[in-house]
Parts: structure tokens; sequence; C-alpha cells
């Protein structure tokens, strides 16, 4: 309130016809209501913020925390915004949001975001996206990430990415190190259990192998759902904790999908963590831990050599192949092994501990195919062995997409493919006759032609050529047997449903 007191709005400052300051809800920090002056004051901050350096102003708001009545204030603003038809040059009435609100208000324009997507208004989606990055919190991020690499929503994907790098740059680190940094909790607490209140009943949550929850109730009995409200129960609290718990398990089933995806990446890609950053990042992760537990882990030398693979117990503590007690040193690099450094013994060996602790891998590791050029194709430079196959055109797009790799339009036409491959510095071409992107049902069918790698992350906006390929033999292993895997499988689909 005294830092209001002190600024004044510019003479230059004319709000918008749709804002009445009169008719915006009131702003009480600290017991003290704003003048009219002074909403015109943090009105004119806010709208500067966007677009330049954030005001002192904001900062102090921000800073100590202020609530309250300023989410309140700032989604009336929003409100009256939409009512106006949500100028584009008054964005900055969304984006506000993301600069001074909660982060509950923030992420409550999540379906928002969704509905303009779907009703064509894709700019007000990339503002939502824009409000998002601004809030900055951990969870916000979060749903920037899973639009980034969300199928469903292709035409938000590529803004989400590009705001992904941009978080990441400003905070010094790669963007898979801050995806990290952002996996979310849902709320639960490797320190503290989660309790939800009925009033004299209490359950406590706990969270399956599987990322199932489950509930605990005050005589020790563990129930899969929990139990409607009762006549005793103080019916405030028990509406406020189920819908808690609805709402947990929707967040649990989207963060193992999403994150059993991410570390799948990450075993593909032969990314790891310094010793300290495992221990912090996933064994004292509250939900990660879960799905490293079902994992096949490796310590690697400095060179990136596996020395000895490990395991992760219920315990929390390492054992290694033969199940024996093993340790993680400080200057250990940790990796997902990806199965390619694994000879069959060894396959066998963990397929059969895992086994017998019932442990289900959340994606296929053990049971991953791993596939190796033939001596000719060791001194090509294009794979040609899928050539001769037939798949249907309006299969081929979506079966690729499933897999992780871009297509590239040209004129309407979908002649390649793209797949990254991060950690090795190449890009994977996989080029076909072509597919009519409009209506793919009147292409015919598509076979692999030739597949190849370049240097570098190549976009579909690059020109590149085959006359640019790299010798397979100079390939990263691991990126070659996946391409490999992926096309065989594709063959392999297609040609048992001739």
């Amino acid at each position: 309130a005294e830092a209001l007191a002190k600024e004044r709005p510019s003479k230059r400052f004319k709000p918008a016809a749709w804002i009445a300051p009169g008719a915006l809800l009131p702003v009480v920090i600290e017991g003290y209501k704003l003048t009219a002056p002074q909403l015109l004051t943090l009105l004119q901050s806010l709208k500067s913020a966007v677009d330049g350096p954030m005001p002192a102003l904001l900062c102090s708001l921000r800073n100590n925390g202020i609530r309250g009545s300023v989410d309140w204030f700032l989604q009336d603003l929003f409100d009256k915004w939409l009512a106006a038809g949500a100028p584009p040059k008054d964005k900055w009435a969304l984006l506000a949001m993301g600069v001074l609100g909660s982060e509950a208000l923030v992420l409550s324009l999540l379906p928002l975001l969704y509905k303009w997507r779907e009703s064509g208004l894709h700019h007000r989606a990339i503002y939502g996206l824009e409000c998002f990055k601004l809030c900055g919190s951990d969870a916000a991020v979060g749903k920037i990430s899973e639009i980034s690499q969300s199928e469903e929503l292709r035409s938000l994907k590529v803004k989400a990415a590009e705001f992904m790098d941009l978080i990441a740059a400003e905070r010094n680190l790669t963007s898979d190190q801050l995806e990290d940094r952002i996996v979310p909790t849902c709320g639960m607490s490797a320190a503290e259990p989660k309790v939800l209140n009925f009033g004299d009943r209490q359950f406590t949550v706990l969270v399956t192998a599987e990322l199932k929850p489950t509930v605990r109730d005050n005589k020790g009995q563990v129930r899969a759902d929990l139990p409607p409200a009762g006549t005793r129960d103080d019916a405030v609290k028990a509406r406020s904790a189920i819908a808690e718990w609805r709402s947990l398990k929707q967040e649990l089933k989207s963060f193992g999908r999403w994150q059993s995806a991410r570390l799948e990446r990450a075993m593909i890609e032969t990314r790891g963590w310094s010793a300290e950053e495992f221990d912090r990042l996933i064994v004292k992760h509250p939900l990660l831990i879960f799905l490293a537990k079902q994992l096949v882990l490796g310590i690697y030398d400095t060179q990136h050599k596996l020395l000895r693979t490990f395991r992760l117990t219920a315990e929390n503590t390492i054992a290694d192949a033969d199940d024996r007690d093993s340790r993680i040193l400080d200057e250990d690099l940790i990796k997902i092994v990806h199965p390619f450094f694994l000879c069959e013994a060894e396959k066998d060996k963990w397929r059969q501990i895992f086994a017998d602790y019932h442990l289900i891998q959340p994606f296929a590791q053990l049971a991953r195919g791993v596939m190796r050029p033939t001596d000719k194709e060791q001194g090509e430079k294009q794979i040609t062995r899928f050539e001769n196959m037939k798949v249907p055109a309006v299969a081929l797009p979506s079966f690729m997409q499933k897999h992780s790799w871009q297509s590239q339009v040209v004129d309407g036409y979908v002649f390649c493919h793209l797949r990254h491959f991060a950690n090795a510095g190449v890009t994977a071409i996989a080029e076909s006759q072509g597919v009519f992107a409009g209506a793919p049902h009147l292409s015919e069918p598509q076979s692999i032609v030739r597949c190849y790698f370049v240097s570098g992350l190549r976009n579909a906006n690059d020109q590149f050529s085959a006359r640019e390929a790299l010798a397979l033999k100079n390939v990263e292993p691991v990126a070659l047997s996946e391409v490999l895997c992926n096309l065989t499988a594709l063959s392999a689909k297609y040609s048992a449903a001739e």
C-alpha cells in the first residue's frame, strides 16, 4: 500500500474505453482500499510489465505475496476484457493474471485455453500460453511443457516449445534440465503424508507403485476409493476433501503418462544425472521415485561408459543385478539403461528380478527391441531395406507421429518425416513417395524409399537432402537402433495386414 501511495499514473496513460476504474472490483492491500488514481497506477504498471521489465511496484507486490482481492481484481479485469470482445491490443488484461495473479488463478485459465484453441481462436490461446510463461511457477511451466509435447494440441505445440526454450535460457538450463526441475508433486510430499479431512474422520493418502491413489482410514484399513460422506461428517470439509481426491486421481493419471514418456526420452537420448541431481530430483521426489523403481538404472563413468547396473528397492536402497546392496558415489553419473547396452544374459537376469518383485515397467525397456545395421548397411549412408513395403497413405503420418516423428509438408504433400536425437546431435529423415496432407486417403500406398541421418536438429521448415547423409557406421547406435525398430514395426504391421 505504501509503494502504491508513492506512485502516480502517467498523464500519457489512458485506459481503454472498456475499463472504468470505478466499475472494477476494489483492491484491498493490508486493510487499505486503493483509491481511483492508485488503481490507474496499478493498471499502468500491469500494462507496462507485459512488454518490458517488471516495474518496482509489481515486484514489491509479488515478493510480498499480496493476493486475495488482487486475484479478484485481475479476474474482473479479464472478464471485462472478454466481454468487450477481447481486443488484441489490450491483451495485457489477460497477461496481467500471469504478471501478478496467484498460481491457482493462472491455472484456472487452462480449460479456456483449450476451448479457445478448439474454437479457432488460436491467437487468444497463444495469449493464454504467454500468461502461463509470465507466471513462471513450476505448475504453470509444467503445463506449457505438456502442451509442447502433445500431438492433440499441435497448433499450440510449436509456440509452447519456443516458450520452454526461452524459460530454460532465462534460468541457464537446458530444456531437459528445466523439465527435471518442474516435475509436479500433485500435492504429495515425501516428508509429510497427505490427509483428507472429513471432520471426525481423516484419511491418509497412499500411492501405489502403479501411481494409483488409495486411502487409509483412522482404523488402519486401506481403501481403493474415498468413501462417501456420512451424517456425522462435517459436510463442508467432506465436500472439499472429495473434490480434492477426485482432482488428485486425474492429476496422477496425467502424471504417470507424461513422466513415463519423459523418462523414456531420457533413456533414448542416453541422458543422465549427477549423483546429487539423481538424489534430489528423482529419489526424493514423492512420485517420480515410483517410476524409477521400475526401471533398470546404470552407473556411468565420466566418459559415459556403463560400469554397472542397479535398481531402487522398495526401501529406497540400491541393489545390483544379483540383488546385493550397492551404492552410488558422488562422482557417478546415473542413466536409465537402454537395452542396446545389455547382453541377453543381463536382460534375462533383470527380467527375473522384476518378475520376482512383481515390478511392471512404465514403458518398454527390458522388452524393447534392439536392432543393428547389416554388414552391407554399415558401409552405406542410407537405409533402403523398407523401399518395397506397402503402407496405406492414411496410416503413415499417424504411425510416424505416434513414434515421435514430425511431418514436413511441401506444396500440400508430406514427402518426409523427421525425428530428433538431441544428445547424438542428429536428425533422422525418412522419405516416402508423398501423402496428400489434405486428403491422405486419395494418395497411393507408401513405402519408406530411403532413411538417412543428417547432423544437427533440423525442423520441418529447414532444407536438407540425402547429399548431407552421414555414414551409418558413424551414427550413434541407440539412435540407429530406434529408427530401425520404428520402421521395422511399421513394415511388420502392414505386411501382416495384407
